[in-house]
């Protein structure tokens, strides 16, 4: 979210658009966002480096991946180096992950929603 953002007013906390007020009520989740200043702020502090993509299938469907910098630590009793708390993420299998998913979460919110207006009828 952007900063002064209607969504979140604040720099983190829950989110008060009407999907995830709903959501909440219905659902018992808790929506929390985050506004974009704040998040790039906290996240660089902590040491990460990010990168932001599109996954092209609606408004909200940004997604930030984060890699960290693997620490090295010299072990004191082989005299070694040693990598501490890397892994490796490769991002184009992460979004091709992220797509599918929230395709098939889009695709599951219309079925609900054609389901409910039949009811209606």
């Amino acid at each position: 979210m952007a900063a002064n953002s209607e969504v979140v007013p604040y720099p983190w906390g829950v989110r008060l658009d009407g999907l995830s007020v709903w959501s909440i009520c219905q659902w018992g989740w808790l929506e929390l966002g985050f506004q974009e200043p704040y998040f790039l702020a906290l996240m660089k502090g902590e040491g990460w480096q990010l990168t932001r993509y599109n996954l092209g299938l609606s408004g909200q469907t940004d997604v930030w991946i984060a890699a960290k910098q693997a620490r090295t630590a010299v072990s004191a009793s082989s005299g070694q180096t040693v990598a501490n708390g890397s892994y490796a993420v490769d991002p184009e299998t992460e979004l091709i992950q992220l797509r599918q998913l929230v395709a098939a979460y889009e695709n599951g919110r219309f079925m609900r929603l054609m389901k409910w207006f039949k009811q209606l009828r």
